[in-house]
């Protein structure tokens, strides 16, 4: 019987599914959505594994983004992954949003020798970031970080210059004066984390069987919220 894994990607505004039977990529489809991930992805699944003639039941292997980047985006894959594993008992493996950024295969290949830091929006004047060697050691865990404080984050990393910067997100802080020797990579697949990617990594035997989604810092809803600083 032919082994399935579908990967899921919704940390980010664009909706991913990509499907491999026996470790081929086999079924591929991404659509920016914006904040729409509740209504999108299980049609986006459906229509992945209605293409291929196959059930939920046929999928050994789920794969999912577990964050971090858009919190509702996030619970939604996750919550939909884990609902999918409930009732078919199949596996359920989680990679992070900002490893599957700087660590994917082609940017590794690109940049050899750089550090790699994957960069995600987080709420406005403020990024998500973490940072890896060479040999995808995690030197920063993924954290909040205000714009302005990224060049002495990256600063510690090493000399800015064997940095290289992956996801749109990163193309505002090409703007900062301090980041100019940095490497930047952020058009596609480089802008957002790849399904693609995610399945690939998974079918190489990373990832974790937990599946709790990483936020890093709470949802920015409360009193206030949606109020312009005078």
């Amino acid at each position: 019987m032919a082994r399935t894994l579908v990967a899921v990607d919704t940390a980010t505004d664009v909706g991913q599914v990509a499907v491999f039977t026996d470790g081929v990529l086999v079924h591929e489809v991404a659509r920016r959505v914006s904040n729409a991930h509740g209504e999108s992805l299980l049609p986006l699944v459906a229509e992945a594994l209605h293409a291929l003639g196959l059930g939920p039941r046929d999928v050994g292997t789920w794969a999912v983004d577990v964050g971090p980047g858009s919190f509702t985006g996030t619970r939604v894959s996750l919550a939909t992954v884990k609902g999918i594993v409930l009732g078919t008992r199949a596996r359920a493996v989680g990679l992070e949003s900002l490893d599957l950024l700087a660590g994917h295969a082609s940017l590794v290949r690109a940049h050899p020798e750089k550090i790699r830091v994957g960069v995600l929006p987080s709420v406005r004047g403020e990024v998500f970031l973490a940072g890896y060697d060479r040999d995808g050691k995690c030197l920063v865990a993924p954290v909040a970080v205000l714009d302005a404080d990224v060049p002495a984050l990256l600063a510690s990393l090493g000399p800015l210059g064997s940095l290289v910067l992956a996801g749109a997100r990163a193309e505002e802080l090409r703007a900062l004066p301090e980041l100019a020797s940095c490497a930047f990579e952020t058009s596609e697949p480089y802008d957002v984390p790849r399904a693609v990617e995610l399945g690939r990594r998974v079918l190489a035997g990373e990832g974790k069987n937990d599946i709790s989604p990483l936020y890093v810092k709470p949802p920015a809803i409360h009193p206030g919220a949606l109020t312009k600083p005078a």
